[in-house]
């Protein structure tokens, strides 16, 4: 299981808040998706705790940035996380936990679409305030980037056509695979 949190850029001050409020907020909240009808059912039933968790961060961070809009980055298309709707909107379990944090801090949320590959470049370009995604926290990450306490585990996975030869790991060897740039998959892979 890989621990996921929130990213905030560290240069809005949030290094100064105790890191036990966020610790106080999220304890014991974990879960993890198993198929995206069940995931969304569950996420949709645990989610108050990890609102409770997001709100913690961002609302430390708003007061640093006392503005009305906050710019959330997000991969669009990261289903069951942020997922584009056929009126052009999103929707996803990250969209209703921005949406609720939104709600509760009276302040409006920008999400912007940004491939995963470029999103912490992003981040650190300051073309938004924080990132809302599954995002492992790895210590390199932690040298640039500031994480409120994970809110789910998740589980890294390989997909395979039903059929395949491939029981293992070294089944892959020289074979043509797919990941998204710049996720853990990638690295590890490389």
């Amino acid at each position: 299981m890989a621990g996921v949190g929130i990213v905030y850029q560290d240069n809005i001050g949030l290094s100064r808040i105790p890191r036990r409020i966020l610790i106080s907020c999220s304890k014991g909240f974990r879960f993890a998706v198993t198929t995206v009808t069940e995931g969304v059912k569950r996420m949709t039933r645990l989610s108050s705790t990890a609102v409770c968790a997001f709100v913690a961060g961002v609302a430390m961070m708003a007061s640093a940035q006392a503005q009305e809009t906050i710019k959330v980055a997000a991969d669009v298309g990261y289903v069951p996380h942020v997922m584009a709707t056929a009126d052009g909107g999103v929707e996803g379990y990250n969209v209703d936990l921005a949406n609720e944090v939104a709600r509760r801090m009276g302040k409006k949320f920008e999400i912007i679409d940004q491939e995963w590959s470029g999103i912490f470049a992003g981040l650190n370009a300051k073309r938004y305030d924080t990132i809302i995604a599954p995002t492992t926290i790895t210590a390199d990450r932690s040298k640039n980037m500031l994480f409120a306490e994970g809110y789910m585990d998740v589980n890294y996975i390989f997909i395979i056509k039903k059929g395949s030869a491939a029981k293992t790991l070294d089944d892959l060897k020289g074979k043509k695979i797919a990941v998204n740039r710049g996720n853990l998959f990638d690295k590890w892979l490389s």
